[in-house]
């Protein structure tokens, strides 16, 4: 009799259950009788916890895994980084034990869902299993993997409109909740007059965080911004200096956005991915960005929101609230006062740390970048006479109240500068967390189909003897397309990191929003009913052929 096990590692996600109720309902379709889970993921294999799950009833109303998970792998990170700049070396030891646990169960293939990290160690597992499967230590087994992550930073070759996208399970649901979150964090925004910094899950992607703009965020920040800049957006730089300069142009582009949609809607929110760092003046980031480690040893990003205000606040009239978990008191003031200071390398941009006030020169600039904002997003105004105050520099322009006049038709005669980007008084920006919201709850609609079908090719795969694959989406389609057919394999030596980086991302004129793709892209991973009970009528009707 042929069996099969299951193991969920790493974080989890909406679409668990689902996915492990198709994998496990099409492994018995093609042959395998005894279908095991294994709980609290890779540690499960050293400790012997073992299920029989063949015909145990899983909800996929439920989130999150019937399965637990944790963060035990069969390698070892032996440097440190993002994703895509760690190297794992295998764990001779946990490996073997690993092996003889499959051994004792007379398991024949084992399913490892996962995200990128997971993924990595498990492709490094299956080697070190083809190397030793004849040392007589173990009984020879395969390995497939199945993908799970609500960072969306894997690489599977999956595209939308010609563009390279990644699309994996939980993502779609994650989406979903960050939407909803920030459409009613406006209704707090509107009527209070304020700006919201926005941090979002994604320590090293910026995929969760652009969620936020489908759910009408007018910035987006993403961990791939400063390095974005570097290679898109400044040109003819040394290498030395390139990093400072593109993140200096990066804080001076933002405050202007800020100012612009601010201006315009007396309300803003920024969407801002929590790995979000930029290299700004002489700051030792690790004062308050903080990694932290839990037990297991994922980092996590904690500040970055706090980071952002207090950068851009120099540059803006405005106060800004620290709302740290994990400062405070007098070590919160002392650091305030440390960001504040360092974010200034000039000696003729003193900033007054009380009440921030701004020198003219960065008033000035500030202007220069309205402008072009203004002249991109409102075609039919006149900026002759703000053209002219700005041509003046930086100390007549700082105190001259330049005015933009709208052409003839239009609904106002004139328009102040105030009116699209300088507050008539200070406004607050206020820190927002979303924390682990986008991974709780049930799964949305796209996500049950999307991780059903993928858990149906699992079991066609089974059958094909595909093993070291994992089965991937080939092109992004609407809820009512994905079906068996849209599916393919990807080798699990294929997979890498995909961050939110590509210019195909972004705005070509506006390096904070996204591009129309994109919010194409957010639409399509959104569609299908309302209901989840509704998709799950389908399936039952009709299994989603």
């Amino acid at each position: 009799m042929k069996t099969l096990a299951i193991l969920t590692n790493g974080g989890d996600s909406c679409a668990l259950n689902a996915s492990i109720r198709s994998m496990r309902d099409s492994a018995y379709e093609a042959g395998y009788k005894k279908i095991y889970g294994i709980r609290r993921g890779y540690q499960g294999l050293l400790d012997g916890w073992i299920d029989d799950i063949t015909g145990r009833e899983i909800d996929v109303r439920i989130g999150g895994s019937c399965l637990g998970s944790m963060r035990t792998s069969p390698t070892r990170v032996s440097r440190g980084g993002s994703s895509a700049e760690k190297q794992y070396e295998i764990d001779e030891d946990v490996c073997l034990t690993m092996a003889c646990c499959l051994s004792d169960f007379k398991i024949d293939v084992l399913v490892v869902v996962g995200g990128d990290g997971t993924l990595q160690s498990t492709k490094m597992f299956q080697t070190w299993v083809q190397e030793n499967k004849n040392s007589k230590q173990f009984r020879p087994f395969e390995i497939m993997g199945f993908l799970k992550t609500i960072d969306n930073d894997i690489r599977t070759f999956t595209s939308f409109e010609g563009v390279e996208m990644a699309l994996c399970p939980g993502y779609p649901s994650a989406v979903r909740k960050i939407i909803d979150s920030v459409e009613a964090l406006r209704v707090t925004a509107r009527t209070a007059e304020r700006a919201f910094a926005i941090e979002i899950m994604g320590r090293d992607a910026g995929w969760l965080a652009a969620a936020a703009t489908f759910g009408g965020a007018e910035i987006l920040l993403v961990p791939e911004h400063p390095k974005y800049y570097e290679d898109h957006v400044i040109e003819n730089i040394d290498s030395e200096d390139k990093k400072k300069v593109a993140s200096e142009t990066l804080m001076q582009d933002l405050a202007s956005e800020i100012a612009y949609f601010y201006g315009k809607n007396r309300n803003v929110l920024i969407a801002v991915g929590e790995g979000f760092e930029p290299r700004v003046g002489i700051m030792a980031q690790q004062e308050f960005v903080r990694v932290l480690k839990d037990l297991y040893g994922p980092r996590k990003k904690a500040g970055a929101t706090e980071l952002l205000t207090m950068l851009v606040a120099p540059y803006l009239d405005c106060y800004f609230r620290c709302q740290s978990r994990f400062a405070s008191g007098e070590h919160r003031q002392n650091c305030i006062r440390q960001r504040l200071s360092a974010t200034i390398e000039q000696e003729e941009l003193k900033v007054d740390t009380k009440d921030q006030k701004r020198h003219p020169l960065q008033g000035w600039d500030i202007k220069q970048e309205l402008l072009k904002i203004i002249k991109r997003d409102n075609p039919n105004v006149d900026l002759t006479e703000l053209e002219r105050d700005v041509a003046k520099g930086p100390e007549t322009s700082a105190k001259a109240g330049g005015t933009a006049k709208k052409k003839e038709g239009s609904r106002e005669s004139t328009v102040t500068m105030s009116s699209f980007g300088g507050p008539p008084y200070k406004f607050e920006i206020r820190p927002h967390r979303t924390d682990y919201l986008p991974r709780s709850g049930q799964p949305s609609s796209y996500d049950f189909r999307f991780a059903t079908v993928l858990g149906k090719k699992l079991g066609q795969m089974l059958l094909d003897r595909e093993f070291g694959f994992v089965p991937a989406l080939d092109k992004v389609v609407p809820y009512e397309d994905l079906t068996l057919d849209r599916i393919k394999v990807v080798s699990i030596d294929e997979i890498k990191t995909l961050g939110f980086s590509s210019p195909d991302y972004f705005k070509k004129s506006a390096h904070f929003q996204v591009s129309e793709r994109i919010t194409q892209f957010l639409r399509t991973i959104t569609s299908g009913p309302d209901s989840l009970e509704e998709a799950i009528h389908q399936y039952t009707r009709d299994g989603f052929s």
